[in-house]
């Protein structure tokens, strides 16, 4: 299935996944329309914003290809 996103719209959703921040939390990834990426814990205010270009481009580098 293919989600295509306008420029102006959001999409975000909970991971099933855990990260210790503060407490142990589950993961928040918002995808943007304008190729970014936002991953934070849920309930913080602290993000990391990536472009989904870079993190592709890093994966590959990393050797991540499935």
């Amino acid at each position: 299935m293919t989600t295509k996103l306008a420029p102006d719209k959001k999409l975000s959703r909970e991971i099933v996944m855990t990260v210790m921040d503060k407490g142990t939390r589950e993961l928040v990834v918002t995808l943007g329309g304008d190729g970014y990426i936002v991953i934070r814990a849920k309930g913080m205010h602290r993000e990391v914003v990536w472009s989904a270009a870079a993190l592709y481009e890093r994966g590959i580098k990393e050797g991540r290809v499935r």
